[in-house]
């Protein structure tokens, strides 16, 4: 058993300084990279950034950060053309001649014509319109504002998984706050937060994913205080998004987790007619098509830290092919289409199986946390901003291992480091390692999720602390 709290003391200060510790060396590491990102991409023998500037200054950024923003945009210039109930055949007749009939003039879009989120994404976007928020500067405060509620949801979740753990020790009783105590978690959870390079990358590039991230935290907080059907209603967001979170509705129903569930129909039904009813029932259909492109042929740009992104640089004579941003998706090829079902098969498997094999009893913060992660890597394009999900549960992990038997405590917090080393640092300086195959070392994040997966597996043994992070209780029809 990793975790036996009749033997092990609380250590408040263990996690706090392993924290401290790791998020000090991960902030010189980007730093590092910061400064010497120009010679690095002077030694490549291609790059998209000796083109691409990025935005510097407050308002260059709000005005230039555009990575989301000019695809949804595209969609619904088109949505609201005569072309509005085709327009994934619009966008494929754009990609292909560079104009769409009907439309009207589309050059403003040329270098994003790709649009790959589903129509429900639009509703929020098309709200914010309304209000007079629908420009690209207007989008970058609510990416701003979100930023900073993902971090407040961050330093909830670390006060309250300490208060709770640390509750169990005594007897289960509640702990008051302590304003000294979970004052302090609260800060240093939030300025460590501040530094996890993929959630301040998606900030900086203007991605919607600061939205998944702050809906994830805040999924993560609901799970530990135990309520189940406020985080079922924030996971279906995420799924209106990205819908691979779709994926934990199944997880929960095999857990029977009846709450959860309910909550993720709760959001999930009203969100899906009313996409229908605003985009037509065609156009929500044709997004399956695009999902099963993305599927097939996925992106073979360096940083896609997936398996798809992988081999598709494993098998790449010509590395200029990845190391440059391509409008268009990444060229068939069946042994990576194959090696990306198989891989997507193998991390539903591994959120899956514990359901089936643990009848009886309900899933952990761990199980959950466990499928968060396997559904987001699982999938065959993963930007390093796409692993911002993982910050909630560095806190929910970083938490249990202080409460680990001292002979499993030192393993666990060295794994927890050098995951958070891997998924949290700027890291450009691998891509000096272009070449296959050792060009897999130039996949950091990916590397660091699995690291974590196997942190998560290892405290899931401990039963106890499960309990204390908000367990369910035994399922029940």
């Amino acid at each position: 058993m990793i975790l036996d709290l009749s033997q092990a003391r609380p250590r408040a200060r263990t996690w706090q300084w392993a924290l401290v510790a790791f998020a000090g060396l991960s902030l010189l590491l980007s730093v590092a990279g910061v400064m010497l990102k120009s010679r690095i991409v002077t030694e490549l023998p291609a790059s998209v950034e000796q083109t691409a500037e990025p935005p510097v200054g407050i308002f260059r950024f709000l005005d230039g950060a555009i990575d989301s923003w000019k695809p949804m945009m595209l969609a619904l210039t088109i949505l609201h053309s005569p072309a509005e109930d085709r327009l994934f055949e619009t966008l494929a007749e754009f990609q292909e001649t560079g104009k769409a009939e009907g439309v009207g003039d589309l050059s403003y879009f040329s270098d994003s014509t790709k649009f790959q989120y589903p129509l429900s994404s639009l509703l929020p976007i098309e709200v914010l319109d309304a209000t007079g928020m629908g420009s690209i500067r207007g989008l970058n405060i609510v990416n701003a504002l979100m930023f900073i509620a993902s971090l407040a949801a961050i330093g909830w979740l670390a006060v309250e998984a300490v208060r709770r753990s640390d509750a169990r020790y005594n007897g289960g009783g509640g702990r008051r706050w302590d304003t000294k105590l979970d004052g302090g978690v609260f800060a240093l959870a939030v300025a460590v937060g501040f530094t996890f390079h993929p959630s301040f990358m998606a900030l900086v590039k203007g991605n919607i994913q600061v939205w998944i991230n702050c809906l994830f935290a805040f999924a993560c907080l609901a799970w530990v205080v135990e309520r189940r059907v406020l985080a079922g209603v924030l996971i279906a967001l995420c799924a209106a998004i990205k819908p691979q979170f779709a994926a934990l509705l199944v997880w929960a129903l095999l857990w029977k987790e009846w709450s959860f569930s309910k909550g993720f129909l709760y959001a999930a039904i009203p969100i899906g007619l009313l996409s229908v009813y605003a985009f037509g029932l065609h156009n929500n259909l044709a997004y399956l098509d695009v999902l099963a492109r993305i599927s097939s042929r996925g992106e073979d740009f360096v940083l896609n830290e997936s398996v798809n992104g992988i081999v598709h640089r494993l098998v790449e004579t010509d590395v200029t092919r990845f190391l440059l941003w391509n409008n268009d998706y990444a060229p068939y090829r069946p042994v990576v289409h194959a090696l990306t079902v198989v891989s997507t098969l193998v991390f539903a498997a591994i959120a899956f199986v514990p359901a089936l094999l643990r009848r009886g009893t309900g899933p952990t913060v761990f199980d959950f946390a466990t499928a968060a992660i396997c559904f987001t890597i699982g999938s065959p394009i993963v930007w390093p901003f796409h692993y911002g999900v993982l910050l909630p549960i560095f806190v929910i992990a970083l938490v249990a291992a202080a409460r680990a038997q001292e002979a499993d405590r030192n393993t666990l917090l060295l794994m927890i480091g050098a995951a958070w080393l891997l998924v949290a640092s700027y890291l450009p300086f691998t891509r000096l390692v272009y070449e296959a195959p050792w060009n897999i070392l130039a996949n950091p994040h990916f590397f660091g999720g699995l690291l974590l997966l196997l942190v998560l597996y290892r405290l899931g043994r401990g039963q106890e602390l499960g309990a204390a992070l908000g367990t369910s209780r035994s399922a029940t029809p």
